[in-house]
Protein backbone atom coordinates (compact mmCIF):
# COMPACT_ATOMS: atom_id res chain seq x y z
CA UNK A 1 0.00 0.00 0.00
CA UNK A 2 1.40 3.42 -1.01
CA UNK A 3 3.01 5.22 2.07
CA UNK A 4 2.74 9.57 1.17
CA UNK A 5 2.31 12.79 2.19
CA UNK A 6 -1.28 12.73 4.30
CA UNK A 7 -4.48 14.01 2.27
CA UNK A 8 -6.65 16.77 3.76
CA UNK A 9 -10.07 15.04 4.69
CA UNK A 10 -12.05 17.26 3.31
CA UNK A 11 -14.67 15.20 0.50
CA UNK A 12 -12.34 16.01 -2.50
CA UNK A 13 -9.78 14.01 -4.50
CA UNK A 14 -6.91 15.37 -5.86
CA UNK A 15 -4.34 14.27 -7.76
CA UNK A 16 -1.77 15.88 -6.14
CA UNK A 17 -2.93 13.80 -2.69
CA UNK A 18 -4.06 10.45 -4.10
CA UNK A 19 -1.97 9.76 -7.55
CA UNK A 20 -3.63 6.57 -9.09
CA UNK A 21 -6.53 4.78 -7.86
CA UNK A 22 -5.38 1.61 -5.78
CA UNK A 23 -8.36 -0.80 -5.94
CA UNK A 24 -11.19 -0.54 -8.84
CA UNK A 25 -14.63 -1.48 -6.99
CA UNK A 26 -16.60 -3.92 -9.82
CA UNK A 27 -17.40 -7.52 -8.50
CA UNK A 28 -21.35 -7.79 -6.96
CA UNK A 29 -21.49 -9.92 -4.40
CA UNK A 30 -21.26 -13.30 -6.52
CA UNK A 31 -17.91 -12.02 -8.05
CA UNK A 32 -19.46 -10.92 -11.61
CA UNK A 33 -18.65 -7.62 -12.74
CA UNK A 34 -21.04 -4.52 -13.14
CA UNK A 35 -20.56 -1.11 -13.78
CA UNK A 36 -20.43 1.74 -13.08
CA UNK A 37 -17.12 1.03 -10.96
CA UNK A 38 -15.95 2.92 -8.19
CA UNK A 39 -12.49 3.66 -7.08
CA UNK A 40 -10.67 3.76 -4.05
CA UNK A 41 -7.35 5.34 -3.31
CA UNK A 42 -5.43 3.51 -0.32
CA UNK A 43 -2.64 5.38 1.26
CA UNK A 44 -0.78 5.10 5.27
CA UNK A 45 0.95 7.95 6.20
CA UNK A 46 2.35 8.86 9.45
CA UNK A 47 -0.23 6.88 12.39
CA UNK A 48 -3.30 6.65 10.04
CA UNK A 49 -4.68 4.81 6.68
CA UNK A 50 -6.51 7.02 4.72
CA UNK A 51 -9.11 5.57 1.83
CA UNK A 52 -10.58 8.30 -0.88
CA UNK A 53 -13.26 7.12 -2.67
CA UNK A 54 -14.74 8.20 -6.33
CA UNK A 55 -18.02 7.20 -6.86
CA UNK A 56 -19.44 7.30 -10.85
CA UNK A 57 -23.37 6.96 -10.42
CA UNK A 58 -26.28 6.77 -13.12
CA UNK A 59 -27.51 10.25 -13.24
CA UNK A 60 -31.11 9.50 -14.11
CA UNK A 61 -31.44 8.34 -10.75
CA UNK A 62 -31.22 10.70 -7.84
CA UNK A 63 -28.72 9.94 -4.91
CA UNK A 64 -30.29 9.00 -2.47
CA UNK A 65 -28.86 11.13 1.01
CA UNK A 66 -29.83 9.93 4.76
CA UNK A 67 -27.48 7.62 6.49
CA UNK A 68 -29.24 4.01 6.63
CA UNK A 69 -26.77 1.67 5.31
CA UNK A 70 -28.85 -0.31 2.21
CA UNK A 71 -31.25 2.35 1.68
CA UNK A 72 -28.81 5.57 0.75
CA UNK A 73 -26.02 6.13 -1.21
CA UNK A 74 -22.68 5.49 0.76
CA UNK A 75 -19.15 3.41 1.26
CA UNK A 76 -17.73 1.17 3.31
CA UNK A 77 -14.55 -0.04 4.41
CA UNK A 78 -14.06 -3.38 6.16
CA UNK A 79 -10.66 -4.47 7.78
CA UNK A 80 -9.70 -7.21 9.96
CA UNK A 81 -6.15 -7.22 11.70
CA UNK A 82 -4.56 -10.24 10.15
CA UNK A 83 -1.08 -10.24 12.59
CA UNK A 84 -3.62 -10.49 15.90
CA UNK A 85 -5.97 -13.75 15.96
CA UNK A 86 -9.57 -12.98 17.88
CA UNK A 87 -9.47 -9.50 16.39
CA UNK A 88 -12.90 -8.15 15.27
CA UNK A 89 -13.77 -7.03 11.91
CA UNK A 90 -13.88 -3.22 12.02
CA UNK A 91 -16.45 -1.80 9.72
CA UNK A 92 -17.09 1.48 8.95
CA UNK A 93 -19.88 3.47 6.82
CA UNK A 94 -19.61 6.80 5.43
CA UNK A 95 -22.62 8.48 3.90
CA UNK A 96 -22.99 11.62 1.26
CA UNK A 97 -24.07 13.40 4.21
CA UNK A 98 -20.68 13.64 5.51
CA UNK A 99 -21.28 11.56 8.46
CA UNK A 100 -19.64 8.12 9.06
CA UNK A 101 -21.20 4.83 11.13
CA UNK A 102 -19.34 2.27 12.75
CA UNK A 103 -20.93 -1.05 12.91
CA UNK A 104 -21.07 -4.17 15.63
CA UNK A 105 -22.74 -6.20 12.21
CA UNK A 106 -19.50 -8.00 12.07
CA UNK A 107 -19.16 -8.67 15.43
CA UNK A 108 -17.25 -5.92 17.12
CA UNK A 109 -18.66 -5.02 20.55
CA UNK A 110 -20.93 -1.74 20.62
CA UNK A 111 -18.56 -0.14 23.02
CA UNK A 112 -15.80 -0.16 21.02
CA UNK A 113 -17.63 0.37 17.27
CA UNK A 114 -18.68 3.24 19.27
CA UNK A 115 -15.43 4.65 20.55
CA UNK A 116 -13.83 3.74 16.79
CA UNK A 117 -16.52 6.00 15.15
CA UNK A 118 -15.21 9.27 17.81
CA UNK A 119 -11.49 8.49 16.38
CA UNK A 120 -12.19 8.31 12.48
CA UNK A 121 -12.45 11.54 10.24
CA UNK A 122 -14.62 11.13 7.11
CA UNK A 123 -15.88 13.77 4.40
CA UNK A 124 -17.70 13.44 1.59
CA UNK A 125 -18.51 15.82 -1.43
CA UNK A 126 -21.37 15.83 -4.16
CA UNK A 127 -19.75 16.70 -7.36
CA UNK A 128 -21.76 15.90 -9.57
CA UNK A 129 -25.14 14.28 -10.59
CA UNK A 130 -22.75 11.57 -11.63
CA UNK A 131 -20.12 11.64 -9.09
CA UNK A 132 -19.64 11.77 -5.83
CA UNK A 133 -16.55 11.48 -3.71
CA UNK A 134 -15.60 10.62 0.09
CA UNK A 135 -11.85 10.68 2.10
CA UNK A 136 -11.78 9.10 5.36
CA UNK A 137 -8.74 8.71 8.19
CA UNK A 138 -8.76 5.99 10.10
CA UNK A 139 -5.80 5.75 13.19
CA UNK A 140 -3.60 3.00 13.07
CA UNK A 141 -4.00 2.30 16.85
CA UNK A 142 -7.85 2.41 16.37
CA UNK A 143 -7.51 -0.73 14.15
CA UNK A 144 -5.17 -2.03 17.32
CA UNK A 145 -1.81 -1.43 14.82
CA UNK A 146 1.36 -0.19 15.71
CA UNK A 147 2.34 2.71 13.74
CA UNK A 148 5.66 1.97 11.66
CA UNK A 149 5.12 -1.56 12.40
CA UNK A 150 4.32 -4.28 9.26
CA UNK A 151 0.65 -5.55 9.11
CA UNK A 152 -1.36 -7.18 7.16
CA UNK A 153 -5.31 -6.42 6.92
CA UNK A 154 -8.24 -8.51 5.52
CA UNK A 155 -10.24 -6.16 3.84
CA UNK A 156 -13.38 -5.72 1.24
CA UNK A 157 -14.20 -2.40 0.11
CA UNK A 158 -18.07 -1.31 -0.98
CA UNK A 159 -20.07 1.11 -2.79
CA UNK A 160 -24.18 0.97 -2.03
CA UNK A 161 -25.07 2.51 -4.74
CA UNK A 162 -28.93 2.98 -4.96
CA UNK A 163 -29.15 3.92 -8.93
CA UNK A 164 -28.04 0.16 -9.38
CA UNK A 165 -25.79 -1.91 -9.42
CA UNK A 166 -26.79 -2.03 -5.56
CA UNK A 167 -23.23 -3.46 -3.91
CA UNK A 168 -20.29 -2.91 -5.99
CA UNK A 169 -17.59 -4.07 -4.02
CA UNK A 170 -13.77 -4.99 -4.69
CA UNK A 171 -14.20 -8.23 -4.36
CA UNK A 172 -17.54 -10.08 -4.42
CA UNK A 173 -17.74 -11.68 -1.30
CA UNK A 174 -20.80 -14.50 -1.70
CA UNK A 175 -22.80 -13.20 1.38
CA UNK A 176 -22.30 -10.14 3.49
CA UNK A 177 -19.34 -7.77 2.34
CA UNK A 178 -17.80 -7.29 5.48
CA UNK A 179 -16.99 -10.91 4.94
CA UNK A 180 -13.07 -10.03 4.24
CA UNK A 181 -12.22 -13.26 4.87
CA UNK A 182 -13.92 -13.39 1.60
CA UNK A 183 -12.44 -10.59 0.19
CA UNK A 184 -8.77 -9.62 -0.06
CA UNK A 185 -5.56 -8.87 1.83
CA UNK A 186 -3.79 -5.48 1.96
CA UNK A 187 0.07 -5.23 3.61
CA UNK A 188 0.90 -2.23 5.04
CA UNK A 189 4.82 -1.72 5.02
CA UNK A 190 7.06 0.74 6.57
Amino acid sequence: MPQGVAPKIDGTLSSGEWGDPTLILEQEVGGNVVTPPSRVFLRVSGDALYSGFENTVDVAVPLRLGREWGQNDAVEAALKVLDRPGTPTVVLRGFTTGKVVPSSEAGMPESASARLGSAITYAARIVSSSLWTAEMRIPLVALGLEPGKPARLAANFTARKTAGPNWVQWRGTGGSTWLVENAGILSIMP
